[in-house]
Formats: C-alpha cells, sequence, structure tokens
C-alpha cells in the first residue's frame, strides 16, 4: 500500500466530517440542507450565514470552515493528480521486475482473454508439474500473445525479456514490450 494512502484518507474523513459538521450549523440557523445531492449549495450557504452573522467569534468560526471545505475539495483531487501517475509508475516497475524474474517452459494449450480476470491475456501452459495458468502478459504490448498457438512450445528464462516460440518450421523470439 503506498505510503501516501493513510494521510489521503484522513484527509477525506476530515473533509467528510467538516462538511457535516457545515451542515448541522447550517440545518441550526433555518438553511435547507440536503445529506444526499446538491450537497455543494452548502458552500455558499455557510459564507452567507457568515456574512449576516454578527457576533465575530461566529463569523470567523464560519469563514474558516467555508475556506478550509473549500481547500480540502481542491487538494484531495490535487494530490490524486499528482500521486496516480506515480502509483501506475511503481505498478509498471513491479511487473517489469516480476516479469524479468519469471521463467516458463512449455506446450502452449490454448491463449484466452479472460472475461472472469479483467479480460487478462492468458496462456495455458502444460509443463513438467502439471498445467500452469500464465497471466504474466498482462500489460506486454508486441505481437506475443496474438502470435502464440495451441502446441507452440513456450520458453522464457530468468533475467531477460525474450519469450522463444517454436512451432512446426519456425523458432522465433519475441522481446515483451511492458512499456517500460
Amino acid at each position: 500500500m503506498p505510503g501516501f494512502f493513510i494521510p489521503l484518507l484522513l484527509l477525506v474523513i476530515a473533509g467528510n466530517v467538516l462538511w457535516y459538521w457545515i451542515k448541522e450549523i447550517l440545518k441550526k440557523n433555518g438553511y435547507p440542507i440536503r445529506y444526499f445531492g446538491n450537497s455543494f449549495q452548502d458552500i455558499p450557504n455557510i459564507f452567507r450565514l457568515a456574512k449576516k452573522t454578527i457576533d465575530k467569534s461566529a463569523k470567523r468560526k464560519y469563514y474558516t470552515l467555508g475556506f478550509s471545505l473549500i481547500s480540502l475539495l481542491v487538494l484531495i483531487p490535487t494530490l490524486l493528480f499528482f500521486l496516480v501517475p506515480s502509483i501506475i509508475r511503481d505498478s509498471r516497475k513491479e511487473q517489469y521486475d516480476y516479469f524479468l524474474n519469471k521463467s516458463f517452459h512449455g506446450i502452449v494449450l490454448r491463449t484466452y482473454k479472460d472475461s472472469v480476470n479483467h479480460y487478462y491475456k492468458t496462456i495455458e501452459i502444460k509443463t513438467a508439474l502439471g498445467v500452469e495458468t500464465n497471466t504474466d502478459l498482462v500489460g506486454e504490448r508486441s505481437d506475443l500473445f496474438e502470435f502464440l498457438k495451441a502446441n507452440d512450445t513456450i520458453e522464457k528464462s530468468s533475467g531477460n525479456l525474450g519469450v522463444r516460440i517454436r512451432r512446426e518450421n519456425m523458432d522465433t523470439t519475441f522481446f515483451a514490450d511492458l512499456g517500460h
């Protein structure tokens, strides 16, 4: 789990608590509130309430709540915008490292896109130990998956990206393109 997940979750929780606090204040002061749908109307209403409030302490509190909510509404999507690409990069790096260190050898029984499992490119390989279901080509962008046919011999050794395919009168190697 990425290190920013917990702080981001705490910001989301704080934003929800803040918003419901604002709703309760608005409700006590006669403003219409809705818990589901059209909640953004609460933002101008808290500023309207602050503007018409005479008590300086309450006025400061309402303005602080309103600006805090707006800040969180800007901060959370901004953080996600900048952090999600790094998650994707990290995920691709992990996939690359995993594939690089993976080894397999056997006869291709069938290839398919697994509709139950996110349409992952899946290869069933008969190995010396039995039948292996291999989804290591998820995100792989060469034509390797499309090229494979039943009864092909497939071989990949740990430490390289080359996948050797042999079939009658043909022996070729694909180098996996994992977008790295």
